[in-house]
C-alpha cells in the first residue's frame, strides 16, 4: 500500500499544485535558484520523448517538478497567518530529517556498526553513503546550534552531534565525509565570533599535524579511505570513472535536449554518479545551463545575505548559517552523487534551503532600502 501511495503521488500532485498556483506568491525569480532548477526540470520533463523507458522518466520527472512545487504551498496566501512561511519551511524541513534519523536508529541501531558494508544488510533499502548523508546533515545542523547558539542549553545538542559525526565516519562515504567537513569549515569561517574560529582551526591543524607523523594514526585513515578496495580501484573512484566516460559517450549523442530523468539507468545501466554529467544526460546541455545557474545563484545569495547577517533576527541568522552548511555539504557531495540533478532525498532537502534563502534575501533587501531610505531624511 504503501508503494501504490508513491507510485501514484508523482501523477495526483500536478493536480493539487494547479489549485495553488494563481494565488501562491511569485516565487519565479531570476535570483531564486529554486526557479532555475524548475526550469532545468521542465525541460529534464520534455526530454522524456526522448528516454528508452518514457513512463518511468515521466514518473520521475513529474515527482522532480513536484518536489519544487509543493513547498510554495507554503506560501499559497497572500497575507497568511503564518507571517514567517520560508521560516516555517525551514524548520519543519529540519524536524522531518530530525524524525527520520531517529527511525533510522530505531530501525537500524544494530547494524550501524557495519560501517560501509551495510549497503548489503538492509534489503537495499538504503547504502552507506545515503545514510551518511542523513547524519551529516544533522550533525551540521547540531553544530551551528552549538557554535551560533547561546546560553548552556545549546550543549545539549553536543551528544547528537557527536554520534553523526560518529556515523558519518563508520559509513566510510568519502562524499559525505568531505562534504560535512567542509560544512563545518564554512561554519567556522563564517562564524559570528572569528576568533573562536580561528582558535578551533589552529588546534586542529596542530592535531592534524600531529596526526601525520603518527604510523598508527596515517595507517587508520588509510583503512578508512580505501575500505578494503586496492589502490587501482580507489583511483577508479569505485569505478565512477568508467561510469564518467560512458556518461559522456551518451551525452554526445543526445547534447541538446537529453533524454529525461535518470537516463544514466535506462542506457549505461548504472549510476553515473556526478550532478553536472546526470543534468546532461537528463536535460542536454539546455537544461545544464538553468542547472548550473541554480547552483551559482544559491552561493550568490548566501554571499549576500552574509554581508547584511548584523541585521537579521536571531533566529534568521541561526537559519542563514545552517542553510549555508547544508548548501555545502550538497555542493561537495554534487562531485560523487546526484544531488539537485535528479529526484532524489538531496533534492528535497535543498529545495527549502533555495527558497528560505531567495525569501530571505527579499526580506533583507527590503530592509536595506528602508535603512537607506531613512538615512536620507535624517539631517546633516
Amino acid at each position: 500500500m504503501a508503494n501504490a501511495f508513491r507510485a501514484f503521488m508523482p501523477y495526483i500532485l500536478p493536480l493539487i499544485g494547479l489549485l495553488f498556483w494563481r494565488r501562491a506568491r511569485p516565487l519565479l525569480h531570476y535570483f531564486n535558484p529554486a526557479a532555475w532548477l524548475s526550469g532545468y526540470g521542465l525541460l529534464a520533463l520534455l526530454a522524456s520523448g526522448f528516454s528508452l523507458d518514457f513512463e518511468a522518466s515521466l514518473y520521475f520527472g513529474l515527482a522532480f517538478l513536484m518536489n519544487l512545487l509543493i513547498p510554495c504551498t507554503f506560501f499559497s496566501h497572500r497575507g497568511a497567518r503564518v507571517a514567517r512561511p520560508e521560516v516555517v519551511l525551514l524548520v519543519a524541513t529540519w524536524l522531518i530529517l530530525a524524525l527520520f534519523d531517529v527511525l533510522i536508529y530505531v530501525y537500524l541501531r544494530d547494524q550501524l556498526t557495519e560501517g560501509y558494508g551495510i549497503a548489503g544488510q538492509i534489503q537495499n533499502m538504503t547504502r552507506s553513503s545515503g545514510l551518511a548523508r542523513w547524519f551529516g546533515v544533522a550533525g551540521l545542523l547540531c553544530f551551528t546550534l552549538i557554535w551560533q547558539g547561546n546560553g548552556q542549553i545549546r550543549w545539549v545538542f553536543a551528544l547528537p552531534l557527536a554520534f553523526c559525526a560518529w556515523i558519518v565516519w563508520t559509513m566510510q562515504s568519502r562524499g559525505g565525509i568531505f562534504g560535512f567537513f567542509a560544512g563545518m569549515a564554512l561554519l567556522l569561517i563564517f562564524s559570528r565570533s572569528s576568533w573562536r574560529a580561528y582558535a578551533l582551526v589552529f588546534l586542529v591543524f596542530l592535531g592534524l599535524v600531529g596526526a601525520g607523523k603518527s604510523e598508527f594514526v596515517m595507517d587508520k585513515v588509510k583503512e578508512q579511505v580505501l575500505r578494503g578496495q586496492t589502490v587501482e580501484q580507489f583511483q577508479s573512484m569505485t569505478g565512477r570513472t568508467r561510469a564518467y566516460a560512458h556518461g559522456w559517450e551518451q551525452i554526445l549523442e543526445h547534447p541538446l535536449i537529453g533524454r529525461g530523468n535518470w537516463a544514466d539507468r535506462m542506457t549505461i545501466g548504472e549510476h553515473v554518479h556526478n550532478s553536472e554529467l546526470q543534468a546532461l544526460m537528463n536535460a542536454g546541455f539546455l537544461g545544464f545551463i538553468p542547472y548550473m545557474i541554480s547552483w551559482f545563484v544559491g552561493w550568490w545569495l548566501f554571499y549576500k545575505l552574509y554581508r547584511w547577517r548584523k541585521y537579521m533576527e536571531p533566529l534568521d541568522a541561526q537559519l542563514f548559517m545552517q542553510a549555508g552548511a547544508v548548501m555545502c555539504f550538497f555542493t561537495v557531495r554534487s562531485i560523487p552523487e546526484t544531488t539537485t540533478a535528479s529526484f532524489s532525498v538531496d533534492s528535497m532537502l535543498m529545495v527549502p534551503v533555495y527558497i528560505y534563502l531567495f525569501v530571505l534575501f527579499q526580506r533583507m533587501k527590503a530592509l536595506m532600502r528602508q535603512k537607506r531610505n531613512i538615512a536620507r531624511r535624517v539631517p546633516v
